[in-house]
């Protein structure tokens, strides 16, 4: 089984080779590598160079393939959010603005140069962005701008060519339990009603479907409907409706929530922030009341999950796809559309090797919807698990891979490239029409009532 070390810090190649299912070891220096097993290749972070290649060869052989990022090298090209790069005649699209680097001199085979500084591209940008359909109007949605899976796939392919490169074949640990197809149904219930919840509930139970419900905690009485649920994973939403700016209130609404939770015997291990916003303040106030996994697309969305770290603790970040059933309604889609639209997604991400996650309100209703998309997981016997369940699956192969405990993990497998065809006409996501100022009026209208308010008109007036 390969293993590839990566000399400096660089939190997003780490996050990446354990998306990959490849053992990483982070060395601080070049003291700690000399003491290291076996390296097969290794990451060299914006701090070293080439010449710093003679003295680590001398450590690791000449065998060792080196993976120089960015440091001294001139700049190539700044490419803005709506183009791509092209590598090896691929097409990848990060989605934001890239600064692409030219090699200062020609690399040798087992000397590689990645044209692109990882950590530098920026991770805290949201905007509205459109979602691909054969249809004249599209859904769109507020989510992070960087396509974080993009990421995912260069790396994945630029890693492959390296090795190939050197007649070596790349190996990695699936990022999904026995590395079958596997559906997450997420739901937000967004101060639904008691008969509403009940409704969606029954379908999972009819189905056999383990979801994961991010509850709000207006009502006692559905609290106490909760605590009946058998199979189902109950996690947090919120008290108050709305992700704040400092850390202070998301912490006293999130442990409101919680403590609503665990006064009804339920003590959730994962946190769904309302509308999918995130911000830092949020996500330390989750660090700090010991939850386990968050899922929130304005991080991240259609991906791995992705480790976060905040003072010796561990967070999973579990991304979505971001577009709801409620959200295809918006968009005038047709009861077909919309199924034709989640199988399409589902079967996307089953080809890609990332969960299929999607997530619904009860009170949206399309309960015929809903229930032609279990049927179809069901009929193709795609794996279904809580978001729970996942997490903690992840979690102990995190654990393994950076501890190389290998022997505790499935197989690998030998990964192999990844491309992705897009329709000849897929660049009109990014062109704005009225509907999208639109529903960005709409967007911030209930983001500020909510700031204000809180809770729904139909809450306050009980």
């Amino acid at each position: 089984m390969n293993k590839i070390g990566i000399l400096g810090a660089s939190a997003v190649w780490e996050n990446v080779l354990c998306q990959l299912g490849i053992p990483c070891r982070v060395f601080k220096n070049q003291d700690e590598l000399r003491l290291s097993a076996r390296i097969d290749a290794l990451i060299l972070s914006s701090e070293y160079c080439v010449n710093d290649i003679a003295g680590l060869q001398a450590i690791l052989g000449e065998k060792a393939i080196f993976i120089i990022i960015p440091a001294g090298s001139r700049k190539g090209k700044q490419l803005n959010s709506s183009e791509s790069v092209v590598w090896k005649e691929e097409e990848y699209r990060f989605e934001v603005e890239i600064e692409l680097f030219e090699s200062e001199r020609k690399c040798r085979a087992n000397i590689v140069h990645f044209p692109i500084k990882l950590d530098d591209i920026p991770n805290d940008i949201v905007h509205r962005r459109q979602f691909y359909a054969s249809r004249q109007e599209l859904p769109s949605e507020r989510i992070n701008a960087l396509a974080q899976f993009e990421i995912l796939r260069f790396v994945r392919n630029f890693l492959i060519a390296a090795f190939r490169a050197g007649n070596r074949e790349l190996w990695g640990y699936a990022g999904l339990p026995e590395n079958k197809p596997l559906f997450i149904f997420r739901i937000d219930t967004d101060f639904a009603e008691e008969a509403e919840i009940r409704k969606l509930a029954e379908l999972c139970s009819q189905y056999s479907i383990s979801a994961t419900w991010f509850v709000d905690v207006h009502s006692e009485q559905i609290l106490q409907y909760y605590e009946t649920f058998d199979d189902q994973e109950i996690a947090l939403h919120c008290d108050r409706h709305y992700v704040y700016e400092d850390k202070l209130r998301n912490y006293d609404n999130l442990a409101s929530g919680y403590s609503r939770l665990f006064n009804h015997k339920i003590c959730p291990s994962g946190f769904a922030a309302p509308f999918g916003d995130w911000n830092r303040s949020l996500e330390e106030a989750i660090f700090e009341l010991d939850f386990s996994y968050s899922s929130e697309f304005a991080y991240a969305w259609d991906t791995l999950p992705i480790i976060r770290k905040q003072k010796g603790k561990t967070l999973l970040q579990i991304p979505i796809h971001p577009i709801s059933p409620g959200r295809l309604r918006r968009s005038h889609f047709s009861s077909k559309e919309m199924l034709d639209y989640f199988i399409a997604r589902i079967e996307h991400n089953i080809r890609l090797g990332i969960p299929a996650i999607i997530y619904h309100h009860p009170a949206h209703g399309l309960l015929d919807l809903i229930e032609e998309l279990l049927k179809y997981v069901r009929e193709n016997n795609i794996n279904n698990l809580s978001m729970h369940s996942y997490a903690s699956w992840w979690l102990k192969r995190y654990e393994a891979l950076s501890q190389s405990n290998i022997s505790e993990l499935i197989e690998p497998i030998r990964l192999e490239e990844q491309s992705i065809d897009l329709p000849k006409d897929y660049l009109r996501i990014y062109k704005k029409n009225w509907r999208w100022y639109l529903y960005e009026y709409e967007s911030f209208r209930s983001r500020r009532y909510f700031q204000e308010h809180g809770y729904p008109a139909k809450v306050i007036s009980r």
